[in-house]
């Protein structure tokens, strides 16, 4: 079988480890011809960062640009004598002419474009947004989401694809695990409440990922200022950080608390969600939630925002916070780390059950 994964869009987080995992598991089928291929500087991506350019059964036909309109452009040339395939993968919405396949198939990750306040978008990447949507879900013999919520979002956007979407989970499996996944500070179940110290110095170090503003990082700030105990390390890029929480966390004067992640590859990624106590996703919005899944994989203490779609990713696992006040943050925090360890060991093991080799059959399986 020869396939096409089209990495469009992929830059950074959830996309491009889809985008990776589909490069690497359909290898199996046959030869795989990679557009688009993701050139992020964080270790992520088959475009010979990681030195996979010309591992056998991988071509690279283009590479994404610094601009959407570069890249389009650039992999418009190159596609202009592709061959045919058995089966065409989107990694996201993508757009690419000139490609024959005979089954097309498109994951989506979530419809945020419908609410342009979420990353302050203008109206034209939001019409752009809705025709290539549109545009996908046409002509998409399958479209793969990673949640119920994602399903629906597709269904009110174009009831006609609701009978050919699937609901897929996203696997963790990319997530290295090469020893046990307990934390490795000697703790009694139950001992390491909030009114114990983790650590020697009794600092409690929260995780998050801030890249966007619905990622909910205020509400970690506002912890910092309530409890000066409390560390907080940030994942997103120098452009997001000014963006959306440096303003805040100065004027709450906790930016001396904040330790900031830029583009991290992937085992500084599993290295930080291993170093913290708690890790926190506390979005408005989401269409998944990839580090969750990835936390729990880890066993890590986790709280989420009460969003439906993340407690659906989490499996009932995490601590949910009820609610927007600051309160609700703490307590969850706090529950967090009084629960057993067995019970994030439980976690673990749950999710570390279900593959991309799993989910890769399963979003190809009956086509090409």
């Amino acid at each position: 079988m020869r396939s096409l994964v089209n990495g469009f869009g992929a830059h950074h987080g959830g996309i491009v480890r889809v985008h990776d995992a589909l490069c690497a598991e359909l290898r199996a089928y046959g030869p795989v011809v990679v557009a688009n291929a993701p050139r992020s500087p964080s270790g992520h991506g088959v475009d010979g960062v990681d030195g996979v350019d010309g591992v056998d059964g991988i071509e690279i036909a283009s590479t994404q640009r610094s601009s959407r309109v570069g890249s389009f452009l650039g992999d418009a040339w190159a596609a202009r004598r592709a061959p045919r395939f058995d089966v065409r993968v989107d990694a996201a919405p993508a757009l690419r002419f000139l490609t024959r396949s005979r089954a097309h198939v498109v994951v989506v990750h979530d419809l945020n474009f419908r609410r342009p306040e979420i990353h302050g978008i203008g109206r034209g990447q939001w019409l752009y947004r809705v025709l290539l949507h549109h545009w996908t879900l046409r002509r998409a013999d399958r479209v793969v989401v990673n949640s119920r919520a994602t399903a629906a979002e597709v269904a009110d956007f174009r009831p006609a694809a609701a009978a050919k979407t699937l609901v897929l989970p996203l696997p963790v499996d990319h997530v290295a695990v090469t020893g046990p996944v307990t934390p490795a500070r000697d703790r009694a179940d139950g001992a390491d409440g909030a009114d114990g110290a983790d650590r020697a110095d009794g600092t409690v170090c929260l995780l998050t990922f801030g890249h966007a503003r619905n990622k909910g990082v205020d509400r970690l700030l506002r912890l910092l200022q309530e409890r000066p105990d409390h560390r907080l390390t940030v994942i997103g890029t120098p452009d997001s950080w000014q963006a959306h929480w440096a303003a805040t966390a100065d004027r709450l004067g906790v930016a001396d608390r904040v330790t900031r992640l830029e583009t991290p590859g992937d085992a500084e990624v599993v290295a930080a969600y291993l170093a913290c106590d708690v890790f926190c996703m506390l979005s408005t919005y989401e269409g998944y939630g990839l580090p969750v899944a990835e936390a729990l994989r880890l066993a890590r203490p986790t709280v989420v925002s009460d969003l439906p779609v993340l407690a659906e990713t989490a499996r009932g696992h995490a601590v949910v916070a009820q609610g927007d006040d600051d309160a609700a943050v703490a307590a969850a925090v706090d529950e967090a780390r009084r629960r057993p360890v067995a019970a994030w060991e439980s976690a673990a093991r749950a999710f570390g059950a279900w593959t991309w080799r799993s989910w890769v059959a399963r979003a190809i399986g009956g086509l090409g």
